[in-house]
């Protein structure tokens, strides 16, 4: 698995995150839409949620792997996932606030100074889940939507280093999968 992750990190998974992508943007598409095509239902048999998981969960291990040859694994590791996640993310934040702004949305609207601190706070740190009232006329309702993913990932991320622990000790990890 190293060798894949360290060819220049190019790990040919590019194809199948299309296609993933695709499957969310045209499923949320039709729905938002109230459209439906047969396309969607065959779509539909191929989610691209649990495909962007499962593709994460063994990248994200593949570069735990990697980390863990280093003088302090954990801080390596902890270090590339910030530096992968958050810069794209802020920008992201930044994009949807000129977004708002621009539209001239927010003229219309009553904002309250804590709710917007509290919504910046946890739009960039790890609870892009969050979603506050006032901004529940915006779009769809919920700004940045698939951003809830980025918690999952973050529980990944804190999660790895215990099941590479475990796969070390091959033992110990077989009785906890007959556990589960």
């Amino acid at each position: 698995m190293q060798d894949i992750i360290n060819k220049n990190n190019v790990n040919n998974f590019d194809l199948l995150r299309l296609f993933a992508a695709s499957q969310v943007v045209l499923s949320h598409a039709g729905s938002h839409l109230e459209h439906s095509y047969s396309v969607l239902s065959f779509l539909s048999l191929f989610p691209g949620v649990p495909i962007f998981f499962f593709l994460s969960g063994y990248l994200i291990y593949g570069s735990y792997e990697s980390s863990s040859q280093h003088k302090n694994p954990i801080q390596n590791f902890y270090f590339k996932r910030v530096l992968r996640l958050y810069p794209g993310l802020w920008g992201c934040l930044l994009f949807s606030i000129c977004l708002v702004w621009i539209s001239g949305y927010l003229e219309n609207t009553v904002l309250n100074l804590k709710e917007i601190l509290i919504w910046l706070t946890a739009q960039s740190t790890a609870f892009q889940f969050y979603n506050p009232d006032f901004l529940r006329g915006f779009g769809v309702g919920v700004l940045n939507g698939a951003l809830w993913t980025i918690a999952v990932e973050l529980q990944f991320y804190l999660f790895v280093p215990v099941v590479f622990k475990l796969m070390q000790q091959k033992k110990l990890f077989i009785f906890l999968i007959i556990v589960m």
